[in-house]
């Protein structure tokens, strides 16, 4: 792998139609995030639950100032899919011309005389610093559900927002065949650590961290996918549709006046506004609440709404079964900490409520491969020393 820092381009005046196959057609590309922390190793990432009519439909994340890399894999054509990247002169700089399969038939590499450097093959990627927001539907849906989505939500926040296409980006994770995640983050140079900053996270963040933005850019969507949207709570059978504004033909999967792109054409064959999961998703955030959460486990700030019992009382269940953590009572903290865990999809501990020294003392969680005790307040010293001996 090699980082590209520098580069040297040929301005021209408009795209040719090699150019605009290039981007139909698409490279490789694996997008990969870390969230920093501080010198104390803490995180400033902001979590907040999307809820409508009392039911969480979705999670979201923002973390300021994440590093981002793109990685460049090769041509998504590519004969053989196992080899990754470019070919490269490393004496001169410039990309040698490598195994492009255009119609099915390879072009070839070009011949090196001997006493000529032999190209060498490299994996290119950019790293920078972005603010970043992680949407996930609480719900597995299908591919063309998160394409439409993606592109749906992307064209809503522009427009609420009034920023170019250009400054905001927005990708599937883990990746384009495993849609799961939608990954937002800002495209554009400045505003990095601005939280003011329009197209930077003066947008992101204002989704995460105001109940009723989300709503806004979802309503936002629904309207530039010709639908015509009703005020107040709205489901997928109250849409209908309007003419495109140039007063032609009614869109049928969607076009250029709606949600498609030049950013998007990679995915213009899954989107389809018509989509009745999308709609669906897309109507419950267009009537939802944004509520942040507060990334604190003791017990007077744990979650206790009652729009998560339907999804943790369930869990609690099953897990005091199979972990014999008693979970008996609603003002239990055990319980409140357990519902934590899983509206912030973290890691379920091994054992809840396990007692130590005789059952003189008691280990609120703990985690055995991780060697993790929890406590929900601050253990004898008696009892820290010992494990702290343990490990």
């Amino acid at each position: 792998m090699y980082r590209i820092e520098t580069v040297e381009t040929t301005p021209v005046e408009r795209i040719t139609v090699n150019d605009e196959e290039r981007q139909r057609q698409g490279y490789d590309l694996q997008t990969m995030f870390r969230i920093n922390t501080d010198d104390k190793g803490r995180s400033s990432v902001k979590r907040a639950i999307v809820q409508a009519k009392d039911k969480p439909i979705a999670e979201i994340a923002y973390a300021p100032a994440a590093t981002i890399w793109r990685i460049n894999k090769g041509w998504k054509r590519r004969r053989e899919r196992a080899v990754f990247g470019f070919l490269i002169d490393p004496m001169t700089g410039l990309w040698s011309k490598d195994e492009i399969v255009e119609d099915g038939k390879p072009d070839g590499l070009i011949p090196f005389p001997a006493n000529q450097t032999h190209p060498q093959r490299i994996v290119p990627f950019v790293e920078d610093t972005r603010n970043m927001l992680l949407l996930t539907p609480l719900e597995s849906v299908s591919q063309v559900t998160m394409a439409t989505l993606q592109a749906a939500l992307a064209r809503g926040i522009e427009e609420v927002y009034q920023i170019e296409e250009s400054e905001l980006a927005a990708e599937p994770m883990p990746s384009a065949l495993n849609r799961r995640r939608l990954l937002f983050y800002e495209a554009s140079e400045g505003g990095l650590f601005y939280e003011a900053s329009e197209g930077g996270a003066g947008v992101l963040v204002r989704l995460v961290s105001q109940p009723g933005e989300l709503a806004r850019a979802a309503r936002e969507a629904l309207r530039i996918m010709h639908y015509k949207v009703p005020d107040g709570a709205i489901s997928s059978e109250q849409l209908t549709d309007q003419p495109k504004s140039l007063g032609s033909e009614s869109c049928v999967a969607a076009c250029y006046h709606c949600v498609l792109s030049y950013y998007n054409q990679p995915e213009h064959a899954l989107i389809d506004r018509r989509d009745k999961d999308a709609l669906s998703i897309l109507c419950a955030l267009a009537s939802s609440e944004t509520i942040l959460l507060v990334a604190d486990s003791s017990s007077s700030n744990l979650p206790n709404d009652p729009h998560h019992g339907s999804i943790n009382t369930a869990y609690s269940t099953s897990y005091g079964t199979s972990c014999g953590g008693r979970i008996t009572s609603s003002g239990n903290p055990h319980e409140h900490f357990v519902r934590w865990l899983t509206l912030h999809a973290f890691q379920a501990p091994d054992v809840i409520a396990y007692p130590i020294l005789d059952h003189q003392e008691l280990v609120d969680a703990l985690y055995r491969e991780e060697r993790i005790a929890v406590f929900f307040a601050s253990p004898p010293i008696k009892l820290r020393n010992l494990l702290l001996d343990l490990g």
